[in-house]
């Protein structure tokens, strides 16, 4: 009985192995007629490849999309060409973009100067207010105008026939750090009166263009700048700091 079985398994395992043995066989055979071992084709399918549109696939919509993108790129490359030789033959135009910030010099009106000049004291907490202002000279069509303040302090203002202002001086000692914080309050009020278009960033730059540090630090040497077409002067005279906005034209 167990040779029998034994047999029968033996028998199996040939049979499995021809099996495997012919399998083979035929992939190489098959291979060598150049033929797929595995058939993926039905005899319609090539047909059926032969009726499909390609635009329904969007093959050549792609390939126009992407035409169209080259070209509109190499149009846009063309005109930013012809912009960047446009500007290097008109560098005027490159000028006057960089010349936008020198602007023109327009300050307030001498009428409304105390009104503006106790709105500012007003906006930056400080105590220097003017309640008027008294004649001191005239010569020509230009007068001078002045207002000492309750800590000694002056404020000269120099004006065009009765209206336009020419001129602010405020001058003092200075000589505690609250004398001269609160000289670079009434000369922030000067800066910002020099001008409709200075804003506190204007202040700021002043300053520090005349070397005068955040601390109150004020340099004992004579300054002056341009800026913005105002011509600002920081001076020391007599054991005072003199702090002047010039706003005549300069000519030349």
């Amino acid at each position: 009985m167990k040779k029998s079985v034994k047999h029968i398994a033996f028998i199996l395992i040939i049979v499995l192995l021809t099996t495997q043995i012919a399998a083979c066989n035929g992939l190489n055979k098959n291979e060598q007629d150049g033929q797929s071992f595995i058939r993926l084709e039905t005899e319609n399918q090539g047909e059926e490849f032969d009726q499909i549109d390609p635009e329904e696939d969007g093959i050549d919509k792609t390939e126009n999309e992407l035409s169209e993108q080259l070209e509109t790129t190499y149009e846009l490359e063309e005109e930013e060409a012809e912009v960047s030789e446009y500007n290097e033959e008109e560098p005027g135009l490159v000028k006057e973009v960089e010349e936008i910030e020198e602007v023109e010099v327009i300050s307030y009106p001498f009428d409304e100067f105390i009104n503006r000049w106790n709105a500012l004291a007003d906006e930056i907490y400080s105590e220097m207010y003017i309640t008027s202002l008294e004649k001191q000279g005239a010569e020509g069509n230009q007068s001078t105008y002045s207002f000492t303040f309750n800590n000694g302090f002056e404020l000269t203002v120099s004006i065009l026939n009765e209206e336009q202002i020419e001129l602010m001086r405020l001058q003092g000692r200075g000589a505690t750090e609250d004398d001269r914080y609160t000289l670079l309050t009434g000369w922030s009020q000067i800066v910002l009166m020099s001008s409709f278009y200075f804003e506190y960033y204007d202040v700021n730059q002043v300053f520090h263009n005349l070397d005068i540090g955040p601390n109150a630090a004020i340099p004992s040497n004579d300054r002056e700048i341009e800026y913005k077409n105002v011509h600002f002067r920081l001076k020391h005279m007599e054991n005072q700091f003199h702090f002047e906005a010039d706003l005549r034209t300069r000519e030349g």
